[in-house]
């Protein structure tokens, strides 16, 4: 959008900015400073510093709905597509937001002639890492297990758990929750979260079935597809995927003895509808085995 609009993108971001700014403070969040179109802001509470992650949840979920029409732009957003054709679907920011709770480093960063005051650390890192990661999930608020744990129980409620991450900077996996903005229905819950616990246990097989049904019952009452489902479905079946060309290639490209051996035993596991994970699986999706 930016590249096509040049300097008109400004005022329309200038506005959705501001909204968005607003979002944060209303929350009694702060803004550490502006990424391009995007937000670094932190929630602290000095007397119950958990009870920060209620307010930059909250935060969250009023600026996502915010962001999902720009009619916070008015006039402005009209005024500048009224002579542009296809840009129907573009009038709308499809924000995305990673929530983390943990300790960081607040002081200058620069040197004497120029330096910003912000907020530095493994935990800010891993923050934007979460928002980045809404893209392979499909989600558009990802949570750690350390911000869901700050949560109180009205909130948790609205939180599904759709992954287990092993990180690079992180020496524990991680779980992942995203916010079920719009309710989504209890049956379909309950088979998610099933078909999660058996894909965290290995389970691939019986994962991969729980998510089919999952995907049927929104089909069947007409709500929209999932993004998690079908992310989680995407991957064991592109590693069913790999583990099948590794029959193949253990068969026709280096036909030794060992390796026919190899290709029979890993064949038969595949057999009867058999769902393998990744060879190295210990509950938990290791980021860069996309």
């Amino acid at each position: 959008m930016t590249h096509e609009l040049e300097k008109d993108i400004l005022p329309v971001l200038k506005t959705y900015l501001g909204e968005m700014n607003r979002g944060v403070t209303r929350h009694g969040g702060d803004i550490d400073k502006f990424l391009g179109e995007g937000i670094f802001a932190y929630f602290h509470d000095n007397e119950e510093p958990k009870m920060s992650a209620n307010a930059a949840f909250d935060a969250a979920v009023e600026m996502r709905k915010l962001s999902e029409a720009l009619e916070v732009a008015g006039g402005i957003w009209e005024d500048f597509f009224q002579d542009k054709e296809g840009w129907e679907d573009e009038k709308h920011f499809d924000t995305r937001f990673g929530l983390h709770w943990g300790l960081v480093v607040a002081g200058p960063v620069g040197d004497d002639n120029c330096a910003d005051s912000t907020l530095i650390g493994d935990n800010v890192q891993f923050a934007a890492r979460l928002e980045g990661m809404n893209e392979a999930y499909g989600t558009n608020i990802l949570i750690s297990s350390d911000f869901f744990e700050c949560l109180s129980a009205d909130r948790r409620v609205l939180c599904r758990r759709i992954d287990r991450i092993f990180v690079p900077e992180r020496e524990k996996p991680v779980d992942l929750y995203t916010i079920d903005i719009d309710p989504m229905p209890v049956v379909f819950i309950q088979i998610f979260q099933d078909s999660v616990a058996a894909y965290l246990a290995g389970e691939w097989g019986r994962a991969h079935q729980l998510l089919y049904k999952s995907r049927d019952i929104l089909e069947n009452q007409g709500v929209e597809a999932d993004p998690a489902t079908e992310a989680l479905i995407e991957r064991i079946e592109t590693v069913n995927s790999f583990w099948r060309k590794a029959v193949a290639h253990l068969r026709e490209r280096v036909p030794e003895a060992v390796n026919q051996e190899t290709a029979d035993a890993l064949e038969a596991r595949l057999a009867n509808d058999t769902w393998l994970p990744p060879h190295d699986w210990r509950g938990a999706w290791r980021i860069g085995n996309d």
